[in-house]
């Protein structure tokens, strides 16, 4: 998974900031799950995104969220752990 990623894509941790500070995806911006309907208003919609969180849960939730609202490239990664079995690094 991780070498076939976008590197232009926007990766997004969809935690709380307090998880996202105990650690996080390398290179990743925390936008809380609860934020996203504001940013989605003036996000660039053809903007490949990929979204995660601890389990995979709110990740699946925000990802439907944003297709729904017009967005072309929206992929689920999962959660954290299953994302550092892959390869992933963590920066705290």
């Amino acid at each position: 998974m991780l070498e076939k990623m976008n590197p232009n894509a926007l990766l997004i941790d969809v935690r709380e900031p307090e998880e996202y500070a105990l650690g996080h995806i390398t290179g990743s911006q925390n936008i809380p799950m609860s934020d996203i309907p504001h940013w989605a208003k003036t996000a660039d919609q053809t903007q490949e995104l990929y979204v995660y969180c601890k389990a995979g849960v709110r990740a699946e939730q925000v990802a439907l969220y944003l297709k729904d609202e017009g967005f072309t490239k929206v992929t689920n990664l999962g959660g954290l752990e299953e994302l550092t079995d892959l390869g992933f690094t963590i920066s705290q």
